[in-house]
This record gives C-alpha cells, sequence and structure tokens, in this order.
C-alpha cells in the first residue's frame, strides 16, 4: 500500500492494521522472521511542515512463535511500538560536505517518487524495535536449559549433526 504524500489530507489518514490486513501482514513477517500470529495497530499519516513532508505515527503491537536462542525452547518474539518519524523526500544531490546532525534530524526518513510505502515504514519500524536476541521469558528456567546442553555438550555426547564432521579431524 502507497500513499502519495502530496495527497494526505489536512487532518491526516489513519490506516487500520490487523492480521487479515495481507501487506501488513506480509511486511510484519520479513521483520519478525515468521508469521505473525498477534497483529493489531494502526498507521497514521499527517502532513508534515511543507508540502513534500509528512509525519508518520505507527502504533504497533505484533508477535510471531520463534525460538530462544539460548536455549532452542519455543517462544513469542514480538513489539509492542509507538514510532513517530518525519519523512522528507530523497534528495538526488550528494553532498561531500560533512553535515552535523542534531537529535531531532534522527527521527527523518525518506521517501521516492512522491510516495510512502506503508509496508516498508512498517517493516522498518518492527526491525527497529526488535530485540537483539531471542530470548525466554523466564531466565532462571532457560539458564538451567543452557547449563544442561553445555553440560551435555562438554561431557561428548552428541551434540548438533552439522558439527558431526568436526570430530574427524585431526590436530
Amino acid at each position: 500500500m502507497r500513499i502519495r504524500v502530496e495527497d494526505i489530507p489536512t487532518h491526516g489518514r489513519t490506516v487500520q492494521v490487523e492480521l487479515e490486513t495481507e501487506w501488513a501482514r506480509s511486511a510484519v513477517a520479513t521483520a519478525l522472521e515468521g508469521q505473525p500470529d498477534v497483529l493489531q495497530g494502526s498507521v497514521e499519516v499527517r502532513p508534515g511542515s511543507n508540502a513534500t513532508h509528512a509525519r508518520v505515527v505507527i502504533a504497533l503491537r505484533a508477535s510471531a512463535p520463534s525460538r530462544c536462542d539460548r536455549c532452542g525452547e519455543a517462544v513469542s518474539h514480538g513489539v509492542e511500538l509507538h514510532s513517530e518519524l518525519l519523512y522528507q523526500p530523497e534528495s538526488a544531490e550528494v553532498s561531500e560536505v560533512e553535515v552535523e546532525l542534531g537529535e531531532d534530524d534522527l527521527d527523518v526518513g525518506w521517501y521516492r517518487d512522491g510516495h510512502l510505502s506503508l509496508p516498508d515504514l512498517l517493516m522498518e519500524a518492527v526491525a527497529l524495535e526488535l530485540p537483539s536476541r531471542v530470548l525466554c521469558a523466564d531466565t532462571e528456567a532457560c539458564d538451567a536449559r543452557t547449563r544442561e546442553l553445555l553440560a551435555a555438550a562438554s561431557e561428548g555426547l552428541a551434540g548438533h549433526p552439522a558439527f558431526a564432521a568436526l570430530k574427524t579431524l585431526k590436530k
């Protein structure tokens, strides 16, 4: 779904996002690296300070089944976010001059060809909000499972099949 920036009404435009919204489900699935089982929220697009700027507010709750990066247990991986960004047209000019950015400049995104791509905006907002690692909510239980896995590996028990070839290597 694309919105032409010049056609944004003065009162703005709100697009509801839910699990049945195909373009949103696809964008969030890409960011979460799995099909979402929860997807609910909105994308609000308002005119910016001039005719070529747009302000985008994304309020979203999304999650997908995943695996803990430490112990491998099934977990729900997701985000609850409220993101507000200013979008400006991408400039064709490339400057060789270093520019000092202010704090407000860090919340600026760019669009091309006069249109905002809502799937791209949604995917980026979710991806930026995700933690760097997927972990269990119950840290103590995860620690115990991880200790068991490490103990089994150090005792020479069969590990992951991908590492079986390493046993045949000589020192």
